[in-house]
């Protein structure tokens, strides 16, 4: 069985974060909590990002 984290911590650059969504995206979960300390990147582009 693989469990998932319950919360997902997205610290990256701006610039870095198109490169961790395609990373992350097969992985997420709508039921993960996403927290965002990027900079200048809206919930819209997060969320369009992870699907």
């Amino acid at each position: 069985m693989h469990e998932k984290a319950d919360l997902i911590i997205l610290a990256v650059k701006p610039q870095d974060a198109p490169s961790l969504f395609e990373q992350i995206k097969p992985m997420a979960d709508p039921q993960q909590v996403f927290l965002s300390i990027m900079a200048g990147v809206k919930i819209q582009t997060i969320a369009a990002g992870l699907g």
